[in-house]
C-alpha cells in the first residue's frame, strides 16, 4: 500500500470555517492542523492515487475562491510514502492550477521529519 500526500499551507483551517469544506472522493482524505491541510490517498497504484487527488483539487480551489481566499501556489508539494524503495523516486503528477506539484522526499511538518520509506535511518 502506497500513500501519496499533497500538503499545503492555507490561510484558514478548514475546521474553523462556518461552511463545510468539500469532501474528497473515494480513498482520498483530508487532515488539518492549524493552517496546514494535507490531502492524502492510500492506493496500491501511485498514479491512480495522484489522479484521485488531482480530481479533488478543483473542488478545494472553488471552496476557497468562493470565500475570497486562495491556496498558496508556492507551498504545496507531493510526498510518496511506501515500503518499496523502487517507488521512492516516482514523482506522481498532481496538477494544481495547471502546474505539477514538486516532489518532496523527506517532508518536515511541525518540526518532525517524516521518513517516507519507514526506515527511521535519520533517527538513529
Amino acid at each position: 500500500m502506497t500513500v501519496v500526500t499533497c500538503g499545503s499551507c492555507l490561510l484558514f483551517n478548514i475546521q474553523h470555517l462556518h461552511a463545510r469544506a468539500p469532501t474528497p472522493r473515494a480513498l482520498a482524505q483530508v487532515v488539518s492542523y492549524a493552517e496546514d491541510v494535507t490531502f492524502f490517498c492510500r492506493h496500491y497504484h501511485i498514479d491512480q492515487a495522484a489522479q484521485l487527488l488531482t480530481e479533488f483539487i478543483p473542488d478545494v480551489d472553488n471552496f476557497f475562491t468562493q470565500r475570497g481566499m486562495t491556496i498558496s501556489a508556492a507551498k504545496p508539494s507531493v510526498t510518496v510514502f511506501t515500503l518499496d524503495p523502487k517507488e521512492f523516486n516516482h514523482h506522481p503528477a498532481i496538477i494544481v492550477n495547471g502546474a505539477s506539484l514538486p516532489l518532496v522526499r523527506k517532508p518536515k511538518l511541525l518540526g518532525v521529519r517524516f521518513d517516507p520509506l519507514f526506515t527511521f535511518a535519520d533517527y538513529k
